[in-house]
């Protein structure tokens, strides 16, 4: 099932974006981890669309979109049918998205692009010295 994120959710999303984040970005630093998913959780998820996928009264992944910004899809790796879900919950609300996807991470960037996202950009992430693509679902892409 999916739903909409409450403030009584988040620590357990927090958990899940903390645990996910140090499986998929061994390169980030832990004290960088720590201040940025406070950031994330007191300052930005407040503002941002959010639904977490739930089953059997168990959290098991959740998605946060600010406009059409996808700033968070965090699910287990092994359970990509969460992530699907999570994202055709969010296409079926926005017709374009876009999202950075580090480089380095490219099991995530062949699993947007199999739910159609295209690489249209890069840039280098300041605050951790990473290369990230920009990826677009829904955008007209000029020639």
């Amino acid at each position: 099932m999916i739903r909409t994120a409450t403030t009584s959710d988040y620590p357990e999303l927090r958990e899940l974006y903390h645990d996910a984040k140090l499986r998929q970005h061994p390169f980030i630093d832990s004290e960088f981890l720590s201040s940025d998913i406070d950031h994330r959780f007191e300052q930005m998820l407040p503002d941002q669309d959010c639904y977490l996928f739930e089953q059997e009264g168990e959290i098991e992944g959740f998605v946060a979109v600010s406009g059409d910004h996808l700033a968070s899809l965090i699910f287990p790796t092994d359970r990509q049918h969460i992530g699907r879900q999570l994202l055709e919950h969010v296409k079926s609300r926005h017709q374009q998205l876009h999202l950075y996807c580090f480089v380095e991470n490219r099991p995530a960037r062949l699993f947007y692009q199999q739910q159609g996202f295209e690489v249209v950009g890069e840039k280098v992430n300041e605050a951790l010295d990473a290369l990230e693509y920009r990826m677009e679902y829904g955008v007209a892409l000029s020639a």
